[in-house]
């Protein structure tokens, strides 16, 4: 959490710090001149945080239908994973935070590429910021934070080209158009085609613009883009380039999203949350066809702490997840992307190098795949990617 919070301010710092004056005014100038979303008026899902049932983790494993772990090779390490893609026979690996590179595997974890051009040449960024992938041309889309610049690479990594692009701190492609998170702008997204800004979404409140900004945008299983404002209730759903709808609003017993309209300052905050028992849902938000997990900050015993739970859309319950006393074999990591209904997730290098440690002296992991791939995992191993989808219900 340090490591991504030092990256976090040191990327704000280096990519919008250094900007011009003349530049901040012409942005706002096009950001005032574009169109506003629309909303569309369609029903919604409530998900009620204060009637919620309890779920030991074992009982969660129980009803997986799959799960599938791919190694990822240890010839190059991944740093930190900030942002999975996988694409028909490809995986995405972003880490911005560390090594600063894309790593680029097959289905069994094996190297294709690696992107890694520090500098100012072709095919090189001088900030790695994000990435995404153009469903309509085949492309992996890389933003320079810095250069303000989108550089294009084909599915397996080749360079393809450099365009000078509207740049915000995380961005996803959609239907040929790209949606932009904005960092303590007017505005919290944008739609852009090149660098022209088409239209806007949310205005930052009193109470957004001090609040620690996070990823917001994901893709659920039917590649439906959503997204969720900063400390808000509601998680949305673009349809196209003009609207947007309401899919999914969190009831709490005292949400933080009450005070929308106040400037609340950092200490203030963290009153609210550990001394007034004030709570709020945070990202990421990863939605199967029948199941969601999402996250939720409250205080237990004065401190903040970050509760995980899961929603079956099927029977319409919301359980909050019991990490006590759990045995690894029915661990399962929070997820930080969909595939299909697929879930994933992924292991980190110390967890494995702890199990591994731990080996000669317990029983055999249950699942056999899993206890192969860590028993020969080598001294400087890398993350374990974790592929788990559930059984269906009916509704």
């Amino acid at each position: 959490m340090k490591k991504n919070l030092l990256y976090f301010i040191l990327l704000c710092f280096i990519a919008f710090s250094c900007r011009t004056r003349p530049y901040e005014e012409l942005l706002s100038n096009s950001i005032s001149r574009a169109k506003s979303f629309t909303c569309s008026s369609r029903s919604y899902i409530t998900i009620d945080t204060k009637n919620i049932r309890a779920m030991e983790m074992k009982a969660l494993y129980q009803q997986l239908s799959r799960v599938k772990y791919i190694a990822l090779s240890p010839d190059e390490l991944v740093g930190n994973i900030d942002k999975v893609i996988i694409r028909e026979n490809r995986i995405y690996v972003l880490d911005a935070s560390i090594t600063e590179k894309i790593f680029i595997y097959d289905t069994l974890g094996h190297v294709v590429n690696i992107i890694s051009g520090k500098g100012k040449g072709p095919g090189e960024y001088a900030a790695l910021g994000d990435m995404s992938f153009d469903d309509c041309t085949n492309e992996l889309l890389v933003s320079d934070q810095l250069m303000l610049s989108m550089l294009h690479f084909s599915a397996d990594g080749k360079y393809l080209k450099t365009e000078k692009r509207f740049e915000g701190i995380y961005f996803e492609m959609f239907r040929g158009n790209t949606i932009h998170q904005l960092p303590y702008s007017q505005y919290q997204f944008v739609e852009t085609i090149g660098d022209s800004i088409k239209r806007k979404m949310f205005p930052y409140t009193p109470l957004q613009k001090r609040a620690p900004i996070s990823r917001a945008l994901f893709f659920n299983h039917n590649n439906d883009l959503l997204l969720k404002p900063v400390l808000s209730d509601t998680v949305y759903q673009i349809l196209n380039d003009t609207a947007y709808q309401v899919k999914y609003v969190f009831k709490q017993q005292k949400s933080i999203w009450n005070k929308y309209d106040q400037p609340v300052g950092l200490q203030e905050f963290l009153l609210l949350i550990n001394n007034s028992n004030y709570t709020y849902t945070k990202p990421p938000i990863c939605e199967t066809e029948q199941y969601l997990f999402f996250s939720m900050v409250e205080a237990k015993e004065g401190q903040s702490v970050v509760s995980t739970f899961f929603y079956s859309n099927a029977d319409r319950i919301t359980y909050a997840l019991n990490f006590e006393d759990m045995d690894f074999n029915d661990w399962l990591p929070y997820p930080i992307d969909v595939h299909g209904n697929q879930f994933v997730g992924f292991i980190e290098p110390e967890m494995i190098d702890n199990i591994k440690e731990h080996m000669d002296k317990a029983p055999p992991l249950r699942n056999k795949e899993l206890h192969q791939i860590i028993a020969n995992a080598p001294k400087f191993t890398n993350h374990i990617l974790v592929l788990y989808e559930f059984k269906n219900k009916r509704k």
